[in-house]
């Protein structure tokens, strides 16, 4: 069945209150596999919610306002899970010296440190500049919804390439599941999104997020032989931000 997969993968990336349409016997291995598949979809639930957020309430709040007030929803509809991770992988990046056995660990720690704090700072700060910088130029729905899809779409595609290194969290062995959902997918994003901006946007913002993908896969790779949850989160994140830069940078050089 659909239903249950695609709830878990809402319960999984967001606070909705979806889990009380999960039975006692949703919660396998099997369903939280088939969950990674929805996983752009739920992207664009994100990003709908987000947009109906915006029609209210950019009658009444003036742009910078309003950027700050999407920006914030967008962290409360995710529960900050992504942020997490990024605090705990910048973390975890900055102990590379040592053992996979004390870095993983790391990943756990309920405490931070001053460069993950500075990367949540500036990751945030760079956003809700962003999001302003276009929402001025009326591509800022665009945008951020390019950005929550296609850096969803691609944390599947991570998932489903990359070893899992852990026997339980928040993450998951999902190597044997099939990925011609995944390259689907990216082909009808690709496809409806070329219909609201330039086709070479959405193009550049694939290529780049492939790309970004690459280098971050293998840099944990080569630290702890595959995957966590929080790698996931972070990746997440800092693509989300690499995809709003790219529709500024590309509003630039078109004006």
């Amino acid at each position: 069945m659909v239903l249950p997969p695609l709830l878990m993968a809402v319960a999984l990336l967001t606070q909705l209150p979806v889990t009380r349409w999960l039975k006692t016997s949703d919660y396998n291995e099997a369903t939280r596999k088939a969950s990674v598949n929805y996983y752009a979809l739920v992207g664009g639930l994100i990003a709908g919610l987000l947009c109906v957020l915006y029609l209210c309430l950019s009658p009444f709040l003036p742009q910078p306002l309003l950027a700050m007030v999407l920006l914030i929803a967008w962290v409360i509809i995710t529960g900050a899970l992504h942020l997490d991770g990024l605090a705990d992988s910048i973390d975890a990046a900055a102990a590379g010296h040592s053992a996979t056995a004390k870095i993983l660990p790391i990943f756990k720690s309920p405490t931070v440190g001053a460069m993950a704090v500075v990367a949540l700072v500036l990751t945030l700060l760079t956003k809700v500049v962003l999001i302003y910088t276009l929402l001025e130029q009326h591509y800022g729905l665009t945008a951020m919804a390019t950005a929550i899809v296609v850096s969803r779409l691609c944390a599947s595609g991570y998932m489903q390439t990359t070893p899992y290194v852990r026997t339980q969290g928040l993450g998951m062995e999902v190597q044997s599941q099939s990925r011609h959902s995944t390259v689907l997918q990216g082909l009808g994003v690709l496809f409806a999104l070329s219909f609201l901006v330039p086709l070479w946007w959405v193009v550049v913002s694939m290529v780049l997020s492939l790309c970004w993908l690459a280098v971050w896969r293998q840099f944990w790779i080569a630290r702890i032989g595959g995957y966590v949850g929080d790698c996931v989160g972070a990746f997440i994140e800092w693509n989300e931000t690499l995809i709003l830069l790219i529709f500024t940078l590309a509003l630039s050089a078109s004006t």
